[in-house]
């Protein structure tokens, strides 16, 4: 599935997700966080798949975020603002409960809701010449709740506050260090860098992936002790074919040929 601003390619065991409407920035307009969430379950649906990546057509820009045209076009407009924000957040949260590793490739500016975006996913690899700025203290918004929760979890809430209240344009450096993003590389390097995670992801199993993505955001959530949910996990993997497989494949000091 795809639209003409959001493209869909298969590139071995990923699937890349293209913001495709470059000529506006790569400013997102309703109909593409409409459009995204369905974009999402069809990426998960892709027999092979192992890995999503959310990236922009052109390097010269990851997404200007949210379509400030059509703001202006319905400033004021509380039920549309509303609406917008559920948008917004249930496009988001697509990327956030995918059952795919999720990678952001980002390549120049990137922008309120996008920066939620590439928040969503499990990593974010940018160029060294990456922005990250969140505009809405400047035009009298609110950020979403979960983008802003999904912020304070990745960088805690002091880098938080100085990326929503000044508002300002924050580089790569900047981005690293806080752990917004997990690496910065060369713009000559980004693909390879994607591509090198893409390949270590795709080595392992994916009913682990699937499983350990749950363990993790559990973990955030404040679980810190075994329950019943991860028991549960457990069992399904001692029970599932990709235990022996990986099992038998370390003892004969082979690569795993897991199925799924």
């Amino acid at each position: 599935m795809e639209t003409h601003d959001i493209l869909t390619e298969t590139q071995g065991s990923a699937v890349h997700i293209v913001l495709n409407r470059t000529n506006k920035a790569n400013a997102l307009t309703e109909q593409m966080w409409v459009d995204l969430p369905d974009i999402v379950a069809h990426a998960q649906s892709i027999p092979g798949a192992r890995v999503l990546v959310l990236r922009s057509a052109t390097d010269s820009v990851f997404s200007a975020g949210a379509d400030v045209a059509e703001y202006r076009a319905n400033a004021g407009g509380e039920e549309w603002g509303l609406a917008n924000h559920g948008r917004v957040t249930q496009a988001s949260d697509a990327l956030a409960h995918c059952s795919l590793a999720t990678i952001a490739r980002i390549a120049g500016p990137c922008a309120g809701g996008a920066v939620g975006l590439a928040a969503a996913c499990d990593f974010r690899i940018a160029s060294r010449e990456a922005l990250f700025y969140v505009p809405p203290a400047r035009l009298g918004l609110v950020y979403p709740q979960a983008d802003t929760a999904r912020l304070v979890d990745l960088i805690g809430p002091s880098a938080t506050k100085r990326l929503l209240l000044t508002a300002g344009r924050m580089d790569a450096q900047w981005a690293l260090r806080v752990g917004l993003i997990d690496e910065a590389v060369h713009l000559e390097d980004l693909d390879a860098a994607v591509d090198q995670l893409v390949a270590q992801i795709s080595a392992g199993s994916p009913m682990s992936i699937r499983a350990m993505k749950h363990t993790v955001q559990w973990a955030v959530n404040g679980l810190r002790a075994e329950n019943d949910r991860t028991r549960d996990l457990l069992v399904t993997a001692l029970q599932h074919p990709d235990h022996a497989e990986g099992t038998a494949a370390f003892l004969e000091r082979r690569s795993p040929r897991f199925t799924e």
